[in-house]
């Protein structure tokens, strides 16, 4: 009996390895593209509150890339027309 309870305790380690990988590798891409350090991505070893923490980062912080979402304005494109005045 005590082989088998083993057997499951290592079948859900294995499906809390794959969850964390599912969801720390886009997080690691994510936070790497905004300019943060994709180390961050590892809290999500802590299934639940890291994922939190991280989208708390991600959210409430000045990106140091800056804001790639930026849609361009006039006064951008008529600089880029007159030659980057």
């Amino acid at each position: 009996m005590g082989g088998m309870m083993a057997g499951f305790g290592a079948l859900a380690f294995v499906i809390y390895l794959i969850g964390v990988a599912i969801v720390t590798v886009p997080f690691w891409f994510i936070l790497k593209r905004a300019g943060f350090s994709p180390y961050l991505a590892l809290l999500n070893l802590i299934l639940g509150l890291g994922t939190l923490i991280v989208m708390a980062i991600l959210a409430f912080s000045k990106w140091p890339a800056g804001e790639s979402g930026r849609t361009s304005t006039v006064q951008d494109l008529m600089r880029q027309v007159q030659g980057g005045r």
